[in-house]
């Protein structure tokens, strides 16, 4: 079945490829070499009851379109000329803005042409799809389209020209911008790394002497013990007089007073390296390191006082 303006006439706006006895009422081409049929652009009903003549029934928007006429057609080719030439014109001056941008550019400089690049990236799609709009709509034409639709599809080309250089350097800035912020932020790190290790290390400078003299009152208290126990262990006596009981009692007492102070420093020790463990990475390797040592010295004292805590008991 074929729609057009008289039985075998030459002005033909739709086609349906059925063979029924009546025309069907949907599946019309519009116009009538368009490859597929388009839902609602045209619906064929009979004029009335009793009556076999069909009539045709065509929505305003459909009508418009099947009926294009040369000049609405050329006014639509210069409109879009006129967009592909501005937005043309738009992107150029955002590439030629980037060039000469470098890693050496400042940031603000990077992000500014980066924005401006996407923005023309979006502008252009916005033309891309009125452009396609045009070409399907001057399509709807016919035949006598032919010419409107070859030079609307000739700017296709362009905005894909402009649509490939755009993509290249947004790419180039952003590499650009992404290098220089991620240096800033290493540099930024830096200094609150560097402004971390003086703080942290103030501090475990100021912690240190106090550390250290437990340490060594502990030690010399156990030095102090072994030097009062040794005339009793080098010449034990042979009475168990008050004399004997008395410097006992002494030793025991001084190995007390030792242990309590090893105690009382190894506690301070964990307690510090439990906070140098928050320390910056120098600063606590260092205090991990001193303190370190410091509970080993306190080990080795242990290990000396431990056969006096029942010094009179063992004599």
């Amino acid at each position: 079945w074929w729609f057009g303006d008289q039985v075998g006439g030459s002005q033909v706006w739709a086609r349906s490829t059925t063979h029924g006895a009546a025309p069907p009422r949907v599946g019309w081409k519009v116009p009538w070499d368009a490859p597929t049929a388009e839902p609602g652009l045209l619906f064929v009903d009979p004029a009335g009851v009793g009556t076999s003549a069909p009539a045709a029934v065509m929505p305003p928007a459909a009508s418009a379109q099947a009926n294009l006429s040369p000049a609405a057609l050329q006014a639509r080719v210069k409109e879009a000329t006129a967009k592909v030439e501005a937005i043309e014109a738009t992107c150029q001056e955002a590439l030629g803005a980037s060039k000469g941008l470098s890693m050496a550019s400042g940031e603000e400089d990077l992000k500014e042409s980066h924005q401006n690049l996407l923005k023309q990236q979006t502008s252009l799609v916005e033309v891309q799809k009125s452009l396609t709009q045009d070409i399907t709509e001057a399509r709807k034409g016919g035949a006598p389209a032919t010419s409107s639709v070859t030079d609307l599809s000739k700017l296709s080309p362009r905005l894909r020209v402009l649509q490939t250089g755009l993509t290249t350097e947004v790419a180039r800035v952003k590499g650009f911008l992404a290098k220089v912020q991620t240096g800033a932020a290493n540099a930024k790190k830096q200094a609150e790394l560097q402004a971390a290790e003086e703080k942290d290390s103030k501090e475990l400078q100021e912690t240190l002497p106090a550390t250290k003299e437990l340490v060594s009152s502990a030690e010399d208290s156990v030095e102090a013990v072994v030097m009062m126990a040794a005339p009793l262990i080098a010449d034990p006596p042979d009475d168990e007089g008050d004399g004997l009981k008395k410097a006992l009692e002494e030793v025991e007492t001084a190995a007390a007073d030792a242990q309590g102070k090893i105690t009382e420093a190894r506690s301070q020790i964990n307690a510090k390296l439990q906070a140098a463990r928050k320390f910056a990475p120098e600063t606590r390797k260092t205090a991990l390191t001193e303190f370190s040592g410091m509970q080993q010295k306190l080990t080795e004292a242990q290990k000396r006082l431990n056969p006096y805590n029942s010094f009179w008991k063992d004599l």
